[in-house]
């Protein structure tokens, strides 16, 4: 979806597809075992 190697920024695509670019880097953690207990 995103191509970091476009002339076009990444703040502009994510806009253009309709989320917001913070959720482009983001990477979510792995949830521990006491989170589900």
């Amino acid at each position: 979806m995103i191509d970091r190697t476009q002339k076009l920024s990444v703040a502009r695509q994510a806009k253009l597809l309709g989320f917001s670019h913070s959720s482009v880097y983001y990477s979510p953690r792995p949830v521990s075992d006491g989170v589900w207990h």
